[in-house]
């Protein structure tokens, strides 16, 4: 089941800073400009960090519902049409 999520979170527009924050970094030559890139470095592995997570809960739980709509429901709604 490929799943792809294509909806952005609140830290992947961040990620355009990384590159700023390393042209001001190579620029400034100093602590400020290597804390920038740090920065921008952790909000992209946060970023990927949460759309795997999200991908892997959204693929498990339609994995869960279609089998159970597929056995478990299929069953439960013959039941009721032989009861009627």
């Amino acid at each position: 089941m490929g799943i792809v999520v294509s909806r952005m979170n609140y830290i992947l527009p961040l990620l355009n800073l990384r590159n700023f924050y390393a042209d001001f970094g190579e620029c400034a030559h100093h602590t400020l400009g290597s804390a920038l890139v740090k920065v921008g470095t952790t909000e992209k592995k946060l970023g990927q960090a949460e759309r795997d997570l999200k991908a892997k809960c959204m693929s498990h739980f339609l994995h869960q519902l279609k089998t159970f709509l597929d056995g478990d429901m299929k069953t439960i709604s013959v039941s009721i049409c032989d009861a009627i």
